[in-house]
């Protein structure tokens, strides 16, 4: 239940091997706290998210283009679409493995109250073979 009736509450989380995630950051006394970016351009149909967590220092990022309401829609794989800052550098970016199944599906975006609601779910390696499950990803969020 949103606390009034211009306002929403935000809700971007999933597993990462099997383990509950939400981005979360360090409030900052001149930037205040975002615990998530995203982007929505309707005219270019364009959707954009990325959200970290400083204190498990797991993030994701990812793009989708040629965004439709219903359809399940390919995350772009020219992008790092999960980070682990704990690792190495070489090894800290994620790309998608696109010889698994990829989901992404936006559920209903009401372009008037400027909110998207959906849900998503890859795996995806990094330089050092490393693997990772990214499942049950839901989001609902303003723009």
């Amino acid at each position: 239940m949103d606390p009034c009736d211009n306002c929403h509450t935000n809700i971007f989380k999933c597993k990462i091997n099997g383990v509950d995630w939400k981005p979360d950051c360090i409030p900052d006394p001149l930037f205040g706290c975002n615990t998530f970016m995203i982007q929505y351009y309707p005219l270019d149909k364009f959707f954009e998210i990325s959200g970290d967590n400083p204190y498990n220092k797991l993030g994701l990022h990812f793009v989708v283009r040629n965004v439709e309401t219903g359809m399940k829609l390919p995350i772009e794989y020219d992008y790092a679409v999960y980070a682990d800052y704990s690792k190495k550098a070489s090894c800290i970016s994620y790309q998608l493995d696109t010889t698994n199944i990829n989901c992404f599906i936006i559920e209903s975006n009401n372009e008037s109250k400027r909110i998207v609601k959906g849900k998503f779910s890859f795996s995806c390696f990094n330089n050092c073979l490393d693997t990772v499950g990214i499942t049950d990803g839901i989001f609902d969020l303003s723009y």
